[in-house]
């Protein structure tokens, strides 16, 4: 996780976990960076989306912050 969270390169997580992993380290690697790689296709939405969407629960939501009191 912290490799991931430090954008490490798969080249750089295979030298750093070779110790640990042995001969399993490559295997290993490549399927972490496939699943990344998926899962950043997954969740990666168009630009138009993004902008059109941003403020959909802002909009929609009424506020009624004066109707509760800390006792609800």
């Amino acid at each position: 996780m912290v490799m991931v969270a430090n954008k490490k390169s798969q080249d750089q997580m295979t030298e750093d976990l070779s110790l640990f992993l042995g001969n399993n380290t490559i295997r290993f690697t490549v399927w972490l960076h496939g699943v990344l790689d998926k899962l950043r296709s997954v969740t990666t939405e168009p630009s138009s989306l993004k902008s059109s969407d941003t403020n959909i629960f802002d909009s929609n939501v009424p506020s009624n912050k004066s109707n509760f009191s800390r006792g609800d």
